[in-house]
């Protein structure tokens, strides 16, 4: 009924990348209500640093994901 990914490798690129910058947007609250050891720490550090590159491609890829995914094509039934 709508676009679809052909490919399994698309399907998991994709569910990582949303995940990902669900993850971006969510980092500060998540942040303040968890306890964090060193080294988790470190990832969350990383992570809140680079949130907005994190963010702008995520959004710049799923952009070019909406622009040049296509529509499959129905089969006529003659």
């Amino acid at each position: 009924s709508g676009p679809t990914y052909r490919r399994l490798w698309q399907r998991i690129v994709g569910a990582a990348l949303f995940a990902l910058l669900a993850t971006s947007f969510l980092l500060v609250p998540l942040g303040s209500g968890l306890v964090l050891d060193d080294t988790t720490q470190e990832y969350y550090n990383f992570l809140v640093n680079n949130r907005n590159i994190i963010i702008t491609a995520a959004i710049a890829y799923a952009l070019l994901d909406i622009l040049t995914l296509k529509t499959p094509k129905k089969k006529d039934k003659d």
